[in-house]
């Protein structure tokens, strides 16, 4: 006990956790740019491996879409798949719809269902699509989608989602422009 109180061993025991302190604190893991995220989502030696670098991908904001994208398009393992489609919903990716929407026919339903979760998210409607429905319950939600977006082809609702700021710009210029006509004689 009276090792513990003398002053030697007490800067001994500080000068160790500090320096423990250190090195925890300058050997922590460098941030994985996206690049290296793609190539382990798409080559890892494990599933889990993929699934966990799929999933940081889709969940940075400093990762180009395509690159989430290409994931959920080159991918073979549907964790990593539902990963990617999760990532695309998340941003809410107009693009990608046509993809998330033919993914509500994967023979997984963890694909299935992400990709409908996606869908729901992009699109903000819910056509109460199921993952573990039968085949023709979600058939009439996967119709009801393509329908959709091939309605939308062209149409406003497709330039808002690719950039909404533009169209509100736009919106609200018409406005200012139609109240200050009303205002004249």
């Amino acid at each position: 006990m009276d090792l513990l109180r003398k002053p030697v061993f007490q800067y001994s025991v500080f000068a160790v956790a500090g320096v423990l302190l250190l090195v925890w604190l300058f050997s922590g893991e460098t941030r994985s740019t996206p690049e290296e995220l793609v190539d382990r989502a798409l080559s890892a030696p494990t599933v889990d491996g993929q699934q966990t670098a799929a999933i940081e991908l889709s969940r940075r904001d400093d990762v180009p879409i395509e690159s989430v994208r290409n994931v959920f398009r080159q991918s073979k393992a549907p964790e990593v798949r539902a990963a990617a489609a999760q990532g695309l919903g998340r941003t809410r990716d107009i693009d990608s719809l046509p993809a998330l929407i033919d993914a509500m026919e994967d023979e997984s339903p963890l694909v299935r269902g992400r990709a409908g979760a996606a869908v729901k998210q992009i699109v903000g409607l819910d056509y109460e699509f199921r993952a573990l429905d039968p085949p023709e319950e979600r058939q009439k939600a996967v119709d009801f989608y393509r329908k959709f977006w091939k309605e939308a082809q062209g149409s406003r609702f497709i330039e808002f989602m690719r950039d909404p700021s533009s169209v509100a710009e736009e919106t609200r210029a018409s406005r200012e422009g139609g109240s200050s006509k009303k205002g004249k004689p």
